[in-house]
């Protein structure tokens, strides 16, 4: 049976002076591969990349490195919480939104009402009040029931 290593495959970010837009493999002063050993847990979950190259990647001053991270299949948490700070905009946007589907996906739904209806989640003021005019409208209205004026005690 062979043995792999379990080493980190990520490139890890060097700031070097006179080199500030190179991509990962591009320049080997900028960028260097990571060779730091896995535990057997760590890659049995599916991380390749060691906690370094973590921390390098996502406070890279690279914009393009920092939206490619965004951008993986599916990004850890602690990653997606660190680039919600992000300095660019769509990055940090991006990076929240991905963060609460994560965190919507884990909570349970609330259980409805036999007939009950889920409402969207209001994006302005104005759709929320089309949605409660169309559910006013979808909504049949109880009558009051008719009964005969209830007679005094004094009237006998």
């Amino acid at each position: 049976m062979l043995f792999s290593r379990r080493a980190c495959t990520s490139w890890r970010f060097v700031a070097v002076d006179g080199h500030k837009d190179h991509l990962p493999g591009e320049c080997p002063k900028c960028w260097v591969a990571c060779g730091n050993v896995l535990s057997r847990e760590q890659w049995a979950d599916g991380i390749r990349r060691c906690e370094e190259c973590v921390e390098s990647l996502v406070h890279c001053p690279i914009l393009q490195v920092r939206k490619a991270l965004v951008d993986e299949k599916d990004p850890a948490e602690d990653v997606l919480a660190t680039l919600v700070t992000d300095s660019y905009g769509p990055v940090s946007m991006k990076a929240r939104r991905l963060l609460d589907d994560m965190r919507a996906a884990r909570s349970p739904q609330p259980e409805l009402a036999y007939g009950a209806v889920q409402l969207e989640l209001p994006v302005s003021p104005r759709r929320a009040h089309r949605q409660q005019q169309a559910l006013a409208a979808a909504t049949p209205k109880p009558q009051p029931a008719l009964t005969a004026p209830r007679q005094s005690v004094w009237d006998q």
